[in-house]
């Protein structure tokens, strides 16, 4: 999950419904998105591009 994004999901609750969908970001090639906001993720495993999220977080 995208750091800038997390503050987005503390009022997710366990019974919140997720659903993945493709994102058009620079910084993230999915979303997750539930209890009305969206958040950039990336899958498992791969790395953030660095250039691009020191970019967002500057901006945000």
């Amino acid at each position: 999950m995208f750091p800038g994004d997390l503050d987005l999901t503390l009022a997710w609750k366990p019974e919140t419904d997720l659903t993945v969908a493709m994102a058009d970001d620079d910084v993230a090639s999915h979303a997750l998105v539930g209890g009305g906001v969206k958040v950039r993720v990336i899958p498992a495993g791969e790395r953030w591009p660095m250039r691009e999220v020191k970019d967002a977080l500057k901006q945000g």
